[in-house]
C-alpha cells in the first residue's frame, strides 16, 4: 500500500468539508416587529437547512430589565401533512440582553413554515409573525 502525502490528506478532508457545506446551504430570514430602542422587541429567525428542513429560533430582546412570558405557535404543512407546534413559558432578561427563548426544527422551508411569537412583560405586548 503507497502512503498518501499529507498535502494531498489534508486537501481530500477540505474537499469533502466544501461539499457537505454545499448540501446544506442555509438562509436565515427575521421578523421583529419593533424599533431597536424599544424596552422589549421579539424576534423570529428561520434558518433553511438544505432542502427540506427550517430551523426556526425565538428570541427576546430587553431594552430594560424584565420578566415576562412568551407563547410560540409554530405551523408546518407539506406533502406529509400539517404539524403545529405549540411552546411557552416564563422568561428573565437583563437590560441590553437578549434571550433564547427556544427553538425546532421542522420539516418544510422557510417559505412553508408559518409561526407566531407573543411577548408579555408587565404592561408591555409584543408580537412577531413569519412570513409578515
Amino acid at each position: 500500500m503507497t502512503p498518501v502525502p499529507a498535502a494531498l490528506t489534508a486537501l481530500i478532508v477540505t474537499g469533502a468539508a466544501c461539499a457537505a457545506t454545499l448540501g446544506s446551504t442555509s438562509m436565515t430570514t427575521s421578523a421583529n416587529t419593533s424599533a431597536k430602542d424599544d424596552p422589549l422587541r421579539c424576534e423570529l429567525r428561520l434558518t433553511d437547512i438544505g432542502r427540506s428542513s427550517v430551523k426556526l429560533e425565538a428570541l427576546a430582546h430587553a431594552g430594560t430589565a424584565l420578566r415576562g412570558s412568551y407563547a410560540l405557535d409554530i405551523h408546518s404543512a407539506g406533502s406529509g401533512g400539517r404539524s403545529t407546534i405549540r411552546q411557552s413559558g416564563e422568561f428573565d432578561a437583563a437590560a441590553g440582553a437578549t434571550v433564547h427563548l427556544g427553538e425546532a426544527t421542522v420539516s418544510g422551508t422557510s417559505r412553508t413554515v408559518s409561526a407566531d411569537l407573543t411577548l408579555r412583560a408587565g404592561s408591555l405586548e409584543r408580537a412577531c409573525s413569519h412570513p409578515r
